[in-house]
């Protein structure tokens, strides 16, 4: 069957990246995915022709990438990539202007160079990692993305997580309901190993992965930043991200010859730093044991006035009784006060 002069996938991998053999959804669905990421990415400032070089991450057989091949200028480089060689092997066989690169189970994509990609497109992938391997392919995809790069990247989220909650309910699954809420509730995160009989090619740590979107604030903003966020957008299901690379200390990390110069002068500050560092604990440490000695004082004067009832005394008139019976004592009491207030103001 030939639609917009493209084939069809066989029914294998049909059922394989979307668990029906349904043409019709098939070719509808990839149409909306990318109408989704043209979306999203004008939401947040950008056109998906501005991006030399497009990778989508995740491409199964082209259900997107066979729309996208359409929309692109000829400039452009599109790129596809996945675990499945038998969808790699079918895209690079029928879908034109396209390269696309079988994966291993893990990084690196050793076909894609560092910071070469301008634009990543990905739906429903991180839907199916486990905690370690996801953070393995975060970092991969920050490794292939220019300075300014940027992703689109789908996940489960709050409806997704209810669908879930809800199915093992009805299913009579009450105990595994529970642990799935509290993981999403403790942790933000939950995975569930397994596949289907139409994903027995897949990876053999692939399965069913859900996202909080707080887990996601507190560990993926290590690798990006988040510029937009949908809620149940991607065909009306998954949230979806557009994310901006985030400029790592280890990004900007340029290891210097151990015998030059520079190297010598590093070294050298180091040793300076040292020193001061050392210092200003030493300073720490003195003032540490001149408030242990006026807090001393304090309750001893807090005591001998209990004692002669003379705490109203110690209330209305203290700053006085300090000031001229223990003037170095008020000074450095005046001194905090107005390191406090300094502290204060700067926060």
């Amino acid at each position: 069957m030939i639609t917009n002069q493209l084939p069809i996938p066989p029914k294998s991998l049909l059922a394989a990246i979307s668990g029906t053999t349904d043409e019709k959804w098939f070719l509808e669905s990839g149409e909306k995915t990318v109408n989704e990421w043209e979306r999203a990415l004008k939401a947040a400032g950008y056109d998906i022709k501005d991006f030399d070089t497009i990778v989508d991450y995740g491409c199964g057989c082209g259900r997107a990438l066979r729309h996208l091949s359409q929309r692109v200028e000829e400039k452009q480089q599109l790129i596809g990539l996945d675990t499945d060689a038998r969808a790699v092997n079918w895209i690079n066989e029928n879908i034109p202007n396209v390269k696309a690169y079988a994966l291993n189970d893990k990084p690196p994509c050793l076909a894609v160079a560092d910071s070469s990609v301008n634009l990543v497109l990905s739906h429903s992938v991180f839907t199916h990692l486990p905690e370690d391997i996801q953070f393995q392919w975060l970092s991969e995809l920050h490794r292939i993305l220019t300075d300014e790069g940027i992703a689109v990247i789908s996940f489960h989220g709050d409806k997704a997580i209810q669908n879930n909650y809800n199915r093992l309910m009805t299913e009579n699954h009450e105990t595994e309901a529970r642990k799935f809420k509290t993981n999403i509730q403790v942790n933000g995160f939950h995975y569930d190993k397994g596949r289907s009989e139409n994903e027995k090619e897949f990876v053999d740590y692939y399965g069913s992965t859900f996202h909080d979107i707080s887990y996601i604030e507190e560990k993926w903003t290590k690798y990006f930043e988040i510029k937009v966020w949908f809620q149940a957008y991607a065909l009306d299901y998954q949230d979806v991200l557009v994310l901006s690379k985030k400029q790592t200390y280890e990004h900007f990390f340029v290891p210097f010859d151990r015998n030059s110069k520079e190297w010598e002068i590093i070294k050298e500050n180091e040793k300076t730093h040292a020193k001061e560092i050392m210092g200003l604990q030493h300073e720490i440490e003195k003032l540490d044991a001149e408030k242990h000695t006026i807090l001393g004082e304090l309750t001893g004067l807090y005591e001998r006035f209990n004692e002669y009832r003379l705490l109203p005394l110690l209330r209305f008139s203290f700053k006085e009784n300090i000031k001229h019976r223990r003037p170095g004592l008020f000074k450095f009491l005046k001194k905090l006060k107005r390191r406090k207030a300094t502290d204060n103001r700067e926060n």
